[in-house]
């Protein structure tokens, strides 16, 4: 780079006395000064000396010569420099200190604030690339690794590329190189760490009870007794099944921790275990068995322990839940056969916890019914069964506080026996009613509540339409086979129809005899001609005249008739309604 500028000797000349500086003197004298604006350079009031960074992909701030002119400065200071300076892609912004061919010999990552000697991308607060790190001179060097909270160590990883070699450490007495190393510690692959001398066996000294001095398979404390390990961490695992070893076993302090990360997906135990108390999801229990889970409100935890709350006195039994959550859902419960006591059931305590009180027996029995039994001090017994052919048994009354679809008439197949209370339907049963128009027949019966006797009252018909309503009264022994025989009620073809209703009208005024007429329809249509009957329900006549009115049916037909209302002489009807009914068949 060459300097255009003039240099002060020159600019001076300008100015002597009696001198006349041009236009191009002065462009000299501004030019060769350091310009705020343009030049990127400036000093504030109360604030240090500024230089702002120069265009271009590296963004540079500061070249430093140790003479000029010259090709290339010995430094430079950018403020986005490059790993390679052939390859823009490798720019990063930081503080980096190049030597004059651009490469990056010191960076500073701001965001991070990792410190990278030859490299512009360290990967930790220090990062050396391509280099050896030398601490020497004095007495008791050392490496010092301070952590202030958590971790702390050393990594040492060789990355084997094309190249034998294994990460160590050396530990040597004397000078440096004379002898090489005396205890090595290597790491051959990343499963093993192995210690060595060079040129003599390496002993591995454990200050205490046991020295080994050769390589061996396992721990084994040689039947000395309890093998101690001071250490807040237990971390093993084998790293061919299962990858990086964990924490197996942590002394928290009020507590020893199995599997402390998780990092087994779960913990086996291959013997029985025995604990006094077994508290999951919590620290601390006063129950044998307490689970706690993020359930909704109280809804969170669950319990075995033992109560007397089935109501026998003071007898302790296991109870789930007592003490716990609110409440405990069950899902897809299923009960299994008892081969001892001949059920599967499940069972209700007594009434109000106390001892005598009634108790509950629900479920499937020998016989494949399904039951509710009651249970006292002195039995009470089974109460309802549901057979599997959908029959229900009730022990008592069954009382129904609202509507009840009663479902299909059951089949049968003779109407003389003592039957139960229900609907019935049957084909060409014994006992059938009178009317054979067709095989089936439906029943109603009603038993009387006394089981010891066939006191029935039987209401029947046949299948056909329009047709025989029958009934009888059964009231026998039980023993006694013989039936009365079937009353008909009613035929529905005979029986008479009635339809009524109701018509009015005036008559006009005048002397002498006068009609008015009105025609009704039945609104059904007889079999015959049927009978008419009317009768006045209202009138409203002149009050001044006699009230003389006649009213009757004529033209009397299977749909209709016509009502005739006659009055005569002066008497003035202004309004006369009749009801009238007719009957037939």
């Amino acid at each position: 780079m060459a300097i255009t500028s003039k240099n002060r000797k020159d600019l001076k000349s300008y100015f002597v006395k009696n001198a006349i500086p041009t236009e191009s003197n002065f462009a000299d004298l501004i030019d060769g000064a350091l310009n705020q604006a343009d030049d990127g350079v400036f000093k504030l009031p109360n604030e240090p000396f500024s230089v702002v960074a120069a265009g271009g992909d590296q963004r540079r701030t500061l070249r430093l010569y140790s003479s000029y002119p010259a090709a290339s400065p010995d430094w430079l200071i950018s403020l986005n420099p490059a790993q390679d300076p052939a390859n823009a892609a490798t720019n990063r912004a930081g503080f980096g200190i190049a030597d004059g061919a651009g490469n990056t010999r010191l960076f500073i990552d701001p965001a991070t604030g990792h410190l990278g000697v030859g490299t512009n991308n360290p990967g930790d607060r220090l990062h050396v690339r391509d280099g050896d790190v030398l601490i020497e001179g004095g007495s008791h060097r050392r490496l010092k690794l301070v952590s202030d909270t958590y971790w702390t160590g050393i990594e040492l990883v060789c990355r084997e590329q094309g190249q034998a070699g294994n990460p160590y450490i050396d530990f040597t007495h004397g000078q440096l190189d004379a002898p090489n190393f005396g205890i090595r510690v290597q790491s051959p692959n990343n499963t093993t760490l192995r210690v060595e001398g060079n040129g003599v066996p390496a002993t591995f000294d454990v200050r205490g009870s046991i020295t080994y001095t050769t390589t061996l398979s396992k721990l084994d404390v040689a039947e000395q007794g309890a093998a101690t390990i001071r250490a807040s961490d237990l971390v093993f695992g084998h790293s061919g099944r299962r990858g990086t070893p964990a924490r197996a076993v942590v002394d928290a302090g009020s507590s020893l921790v199995f599997n402390f990360a998780g990092d087994w997906p779960r913990a086996d135990i291959g013997s029985p275990l025995t604990a006094t108390k077994l508290c999951i999801g919590a620290t601390d229990t006063t129950y044998p068995l307490d689970v706690r889970v993020p359930g909704a409100g109280t809804w969170n935890r669950f319990v075995v322990t033992t109560t007397n709350a089935w109501g026998d006195g003071d007898a302790q039994y296991v109870t789930i839940g007592a003490g716990g959550a609110a409440g405990i859902m069950v899902w897809n419960q299923h009960v299994t056969w008892m081969s001892g006591e001949q059920r599967a059931s499940i069972r209700y305590g007594r009434t109000g916890g106390a001892a005598g009180k009634t108790w509950w027996d629900a479920g499937v029995r020998t016989d494949g019914a399904f039951t509710l039994i009651a249970n006292e001090d002195a039995a009470v017994g089974e109460v309802l069964r549901l057979n599997k052919n959908g029959n229900v048994i009730t022990r008592a009354n069954l009382e129904v506080g609202g509507w009840a679809n009663l479902g299909w008439a059951r089949d049968i197949n003779n109407l003389d026996v003592p039957l139960t209370t229900g609907c019935y339907q049957a084909l060409n049963p014994t006992g059938d009613v009178p009317d054979q128009t067709h095989p089936w027949v439906h029943m109603i019966a009603t038993r009387h509540a006394n089981a010891g006797n066939n006191f029935q009252l039987q209401i029947a018909a046949s299948f056909s339409e329009n047709d025989k309503l029958y009934f009888r009264k059964i009231g026998r022994d039980l023993g006694d086979a013989g039936r009365p025989a079937w009353n008909e009620v009613a035929t529905a073809a005979a029986m008479p129809k009635l339809r009524t209703g109701r018509a009015g009208t005036g008559i006009p005024n005048g002397n002498g005899e006068r009609f008015a007429y009105v025609n009704i329809a039945f609104g059904y249509t007889y079999a015959s001609t049927p009978q008419v009957v009317v009768s006045i329900s209202a009138l409203d006549v002149d009050q001044g005249r006699n009230e003389r009115i006649d009213v009757w049916a004529d033209t009397i037909t299977t749909t209709g008739c016509r009502l005739v209302f006659r009055t005569w002489a002066d008497s003035i009807i202004y309004t006369c309604t009749v009801t009238w009914l007719s009957f037939g068949v």
